[in-house]
């Protein structure tokens, strides 16, 4: 009997049970290759790529994305690229920004500042602050709001506890070694000797050789003039170039006794008052906010302050005074330097002319 390619009742029964099983299994039947099977197909897309598990906010951007059609968050081409310089040494805008590029800061107006000190040196021991002189040497050098400040000190060259003595000699010579500009206030024996009045006397023998000649000069003044040069070309190692008469008082004979000597004249743009009776330190502040504004008003690019070295509050206080130089010039819109050597500030005085 022919029993055909299924072979025996037995392995008939066994072929249909392997189909029916994969039937209800969904695999494929032993001898059926994968290709075969029916692919089940998605409900909305048959293409769709099979989606991955997420935890919460994990992929939410891909899927807004994707169902909101968003433009891709990858940077341009020409937004990778370095920005590049301009002009003015800014960096341009970035390519996709439509903000303007930043101004540049306007330059703000600068008022160069000289500070001078008039009467001294002072005689004071220079131990625990007691020398005034060096104290305010110290401050210039070294304070909060601008190092190395560069000042002119008019000294009273032969005055008695002033440069007469052996602490105010070496206060000039410290000043010059500092880098300080030392001119000459006084040269007379007398403390604080009116200008006007050493201009009405006779000359005298400054070199010593008992006669009255020309080297002498034609007047007190002019011999003080000469005494006080050498004593301070002797100190400070060099030949003073300016003068300052006391209390500001001039005539015609002390301008020509000037001149005759190769000094110039130097007054000054603001008077602090710190030496006029015993102001406060507020006073002082007070008068150099005039001052400034005065200045200011004039439209002047330079500016040479009045101090007195000698003066105990100036010397304890004078760092604040500095300070409020700053701040009266910075409310009218001014930025105050104060020069840092002696070849500047001598550039500074040699600009300056006074009747």
């Amino acid at each position: 009997m022919n029993r055909g390619p299924l072979g025996t009742p037995t392995t008939l029964l066994l072929s249909l049970s392997l189909l029916l099983w994969g039937a209800l299994a969904g695999c494929s039947p032993p001898g059926m290759t994968p290709a075969s099977r029916s692919k089940p197909r998605s409900r909305n897309n048959a293409k769709a790529s099979p989606r991955t598990r997420s935890t919460p906010y994990r992929n939410s951007a891909p899927r807004l994305a994707a169902s909101k059609k968003l433009p891709s968050t990858k940077p341009s081409p020409e937004a990778t690229k370095p920005r590049r310089e301009t002009q003015s040494g800014s960096q341009a805008s970035h390519p996709i920004s439509s903000a303007p590029p930043p101004k540049a800061a306007a330059k703000k107006d600068v008022i160069e500042v000289v500070l001078t000190f008039d009467d001294g040196p002072h005689a004071n021991p220079p131990v625990h602050g007691m020398n005034y002189t060096q104290k305010v040497y110290r401050t210039l050098k070294n304070n909060i709001l601008q190092n190395n400040i560069t000042a002119v000190f008019f000294v009273q060259s032969h005055a008695p506890g002033r440069g007469a003595t052996p602490t105010g000699q070496d206060m000039i010579t410290l000043l010059a070694r500092g880098g300080h500009v030392v001119g000459i206030h006084t040269g007379s024996t007398a403390d604080h000797a009116n200008h006007r009045s050493r201009a009405a006397v006779r000359p005298y023998d400054v070199n010593g050789n008992r006669v009255l000649d020309a080297a002498d000069g034609a007047n007190g003044l002019e011999s003080d003039m000469i005494r006080a040069k050498a004593r301070i070309r002797k100190l400070a190692g060099r030949e003073p170039l300016y003068v300052r008469p006391t209390y500001g008082e001039r005539n015609r004979t002390v301008k020509a006794a000037y001149r005759w000597q190769r000094l110039k004249m130097i007054l000054w743009d603001i008077d602090t008052g710190d030496n006029t009776g015993s102001p406060s330190v507020d006073q002082v502040n007070l008068n150099i906010d005039d001052g400034m504004r005065r200045c200011v008003a004039a439209g002047k690019k330079q500016v040479v302050i009045l101090f007195h070295d000698i003066n105990s509050r100036t010397a304890l206080n004078l760092e604040e005074y500095i300070g409020n130089i700053r701040i009266s010039a910075r409310r009218l819109g001014k930025t105050v330097v104060f020069p840092t050597t002696a070849e500047r500030v001598i550039q500074i005085l040699n600009a300056k002319t006074y009747e």
